[in-house]
């Protein structure tokens, strides 16, 4: 659903009761602010609210309610749900229970700068300045504040993690994170431990495998329903790793509507967990037929960052470090980083 464009700045607020029920993707036409309203997310996964690079505001008056509860919550996300934009984003949240809040866009390159101000309400996932998927290009500035502003707490606890196709954008990207906290704590005079660990690697599939196991997808599949996919991305697995020392591709064939990683995920089309099994034995049949001359054709034309185990596992310890930052001496002050 779209919202028509604006001349001004849309307020949408609700009387007698009436309720903002999202079961499709809810895309803004312009600036827009949201007060004393519900916003009810009525699908079985999380209903986003596209800003498309206009200015949202989410006031205190803003109560969000979910069907399925847990964290099945409305999303904000202040570009593109699934493609490339650009102008940046505004996104002012001071109300409402949210799943994820991203600046930039869901998935697709985001070019310009993102702002995100959370004055209030409460966030079960994903607080992020960036996408969620594909390239983020600008600046992302991200502000808290409270019911008592003024008030400094005496510990202060951020999580946050790096998502890019090489290792080395990750390495220096990093460093940036913690040169920045570490310059803010010593202006501060307070202390500051970093703990950083090693997540999941981004996973680039060999393109002599994708194209096998795109041809034995249009054999049980309908063509339209087959896609390829190239370059890199990433998610919950450790096949992104798997490819940093050996050639790997990776399908997915669903068998649910239900939401990912929740409780209501079940197997509802039990027919689509044979054609999955179908489509790993004919994988596996397309790589040894003609004494496996694809296979050979494969190991033969890879191309992978580590050369050997023991050297991604270097590339890995690189990435962990835990400990103190800024120390302080009588006349100085020294970061280490």
């Amino acid at each position: 659903m779209v919202l028509p464009s604006t001349a001004g700045v849309l307020h949408i607020s609700a009387e007698n009761g009436a309720v903002l029920s999202l079961g499709v993707r809810l895309t803004l036409g312009g600036e827009t602010v949201f007060d004393n309203i519900t916003i009810h997310n009525a699908a079985t996964s999380s209903m986003f609210i596209v800003a498309a690079n206009h200015p949202v505001t989410f006031e205190d008056g803003v109560v969000c309610t979910s069907t399925s509860g847990g964290i099945v919550y409305p999303s904000v996300v202040g570009g593109a749900y699934s493609a490339a934009s650009s102008g940046g984003s505004h996104i002012t949240v001071k109300g409402g229970t949210w799943r994820n809040v991203y600046g930039g866009n869901y998935n697709g390159a985001f070019t310009g700068n993102s702002v995100v101000d959370f004055t209030g309400g409460t966030v079960l996932l994903t607080l992020c300045g960036g996408n969620y998927w594909g390239n983020f290009e600008g600046d992302t500035h991200i502000t808290f504040g409270g019911e008592a502003v003024n008030v400094i707490p005496a510990e202060v606890t951020v999580e946050s993690f790096i998502r890019d196709g090489k290792m080395e954008s990750i390495y220096a990207a990093n460093k940036k994170f913690n040169r920045a906290f570490a310059g803010c704590a010593a202006a501060m005079g307070c202390r500051l431990v970093v703990e950083d660990k090693h997540g999941y690697a981004p996973r680039k599939d060999d393109e002599n495998l994708n194209f096998a196991l795109g041809e034995i997808g249009k054999m049980l599949l309908p063509v339209e329903n087959v896609h390829l996919t190239h370059g890199w991305d990433t998610g919950c697995t450790d096949m992104g790793d798997i490819s940093f020392i050996m050639p790997q591709a990776t399908a997915y064939h669903g068998c649910s509507t239900k939401p990912g990683h929740s409780k209501e995920y079940i197997t509802e089309f039990p027919e689509d967990c044979l054609t999955s099994a179908k489509i790993q034995a004919g994988f596996c049949a397309y790589l040894l037929q003609n004494d496996a001359s694809f296979a050979k054709k494969v190991i033969a034309e890879a191309v992978v960052p580590c050369k050997s185990k023991e050297e991604y596992f270097a590339m890995a310890d690189a990435l962990s470090f835990t400990g103190e930052t800024v120390f302080y001496g009588e006349n100085e002050i020294r970061i280490k980083i």
